[in-house]
């Protein structure tokens, strides 16, 4: 894909006589589950739709086009024309019924339903991360993979004209974090009962000073790096729930951004 890609950029550069990139950089990432790959997989549909002049016109127009645009895979999809031979829809299909007739129904309910929203619940988590699609113990795990995988293969040549992204000291981290909850530093070490403080603290640590769970979990003075992943797997639950909360830690985000 990356070589086509760029094929293709340089073809219509030229023959348009312009300059630049023409599509989005290529990338691929690992996704944690089933209830994330069908996510995906309705965003990537949805695409023809998902365009500034497709915000406004009413629903009927926006399903027209979802089910007329011609560079799509999913009339095959849903069973509205023949699949060409290298296009595998049993990944996604199987979870949509037992019957392939099954499959082509309920993944088109699935796609066409709640066209009139945002589409917020596909975007928020396939753009949360460049490393992952899933949830943040997920996203932090693989990103703790890659990192070791970095340190372990790295030779100085082959990153001397890299532009290093900046990485916060735990302490300074800790201080943001604290200052957007209103409570002390201190306190972010403690253990509190039904608190998100040290969830919270944790998140911020292994997305914005690079450490892993381990890392995070001496930090925070909390025992193992298994501890750590509970606590952003019960912090996940609860963004899922507390639209408020989720608004503290997107200002928190934010500002370390």
């Amino acid at each position: 894909m990356h070589a086509l890609e760029t094929a293709y950029t340089v073809y219509a550069n030229k023959r348009r006589q312009r300059h630049g990139p023409l599509v989005g950089r290529y990338k691929a990432k690992p996704v944690e589950d089933d209830n994330y790959h069908l996510a995906l997989s309705r965003y990537v549909h949805r695409n023809p739709i998902r365009t500034q002049a497709m915000l406004e016109p009413p629903l009927d127009e926006r399903l027209a086009l979802l089910r007329s645009y011609r560079w799509s895979s999913y009339w095959a999809y849903v069973g509205q024309e023949k699949a060409p031979e290298w296009l595998a829809q049993g990944p996604v299909l199987v979870f949509c019924g037992r019957t392939l007739p099954e499959q082509h129904r309920q993944y088109a309910r699935f796609v066409e339903s709640g066209l009139g929203r945002s589409g917020a619940e596909d975007e928020g988590p396939i753009k949360a991360s460049p490393f992952a699609v899933g949830g943040m113990a997920f996203i932090d795990r693989i990103r703790a993979l890659l990192m070791e995988s970095s340190r372990r293969t790295r030779n100085p040549e082959d990153t001397a004209l890299r532009v290093k992204a900046p990485v916060f000291p735990a302490e300074r981290i800790l201080e943001v974090v604290a200052n957007g909850l209103r409570v002390d530093p201190a306190d972010l070490k403690k253990r509190h009962r039904n608190s998100d403080l040290r969830g919270i603290a944790a998140r911020m640590l292994c997305r914005h000073a690079g450490l892993t769970q381990r890392q995070a979990a001496a930090v925070l003075d909390i025992g193992t790096g298994a501890a750590i992943n509970k606590q952003l797997l019960r912090l996940e639950t609860r963004l899922r729930q507390d639209a408020g909360l989720r608004r503290r830690i997107e200002a928190i985000e934010s500002r370390l951004r």
